[in-house]
């Protein structure tokens, strides 16, 4: 089929089919255990704490975590993804379009279903996704977790009669931030080890269409 390799590439008609199929080629069962893995160790290191000195686990001190955390997890994500966008600009200019054209008729390896522009491409975006879907979370989490925030005013409804309600809230959401910035860590070292295979690639694609130039200059 002369075309399938353009229907391919266009065949993504929302956000939604994108990450759909980046997660087929870019998620890792590893990443998401870890990240469920250190929801759990956070959670049994904050009961621990509470359990054997309860005047640590005050409202004001795991808010006051939870918020510091928040903070500094923002601004990595922030920096990453300015990294990230700055990667991917660079990386899709310096590319050739016969190299381009290469990546496109070849097939990945682990894969036949996409294509090895695809593979390259569908890393990028998931990785993107994650990170723009965390920035957002962590400014809210910024926004309810501050001195001044609404959410403190719960306070004043007569049904939360319990001490330890806001704890609770606020040592989940530190237990969950935990998690979170684990998932996108490991997340990382994914997206710099399948650059390193997208790398591989282009090098493939380009001494293969040098030889194919070789052979028809000299039949």
């Amino acid at each position: 089929m002369p075309d399938r390799w353009d229907s391919e590439l266009f065949s993504d008609e929302n956000f939604s089919d994108l990450f759909s199929k980046s997660s087929k080629i870019a998620s890792s069962r590893f990443n998401r255990n870890f990240a469920i893995a250190t929801f759990n160790l956070a959670s049994l290191i904050l009961f621990a704490v509470a359990w054997l000195q309860p005047s640590a686990m005050s409202e004001a001190s795991v808010a006051k975590a939870s918020s510091q955390f928040t903070s500094i997890s923002f601004s990595f994500i922030t920096s990453i993804l300015g990294f990230l966008v700055t990667g991917f600009s660079i990386f899709a200019t310096i590319i050739s379009p016969e190299t381009l054209k290469m990546l496109c008729l070849s097939r990945y390896r682990k894969n036949n279903k996409f294509s090895n522009i695809q593979f390259i491409m569908y890393n990028f975006m998931y990785v993107f996704f994650y990170y723009i879907s965390s920035l957002l979370f962590f400014l809210l989490l910024i926004f309810f977790t501050s001195e001044n925030s609404p959410f403190i005013a719960l306070k004043l409804f007569s049904f939360i009669d319990d001490d330890y309600f806001f704890v609770y809230v606020y040592g989940f959401i530190l237990c969950l931030s935990f998690s979170l910035m684990s998932y996108l860590i490991m997340l990382l070292k994914s997206f710099i080890w399948n650059i390193y295979q997208s790398v591989l690639l282009i090098a493939a694609a380009r001494v293969l269409y040098i030889e194919h130039t070789e052979e028809d200059r000299n039949p």
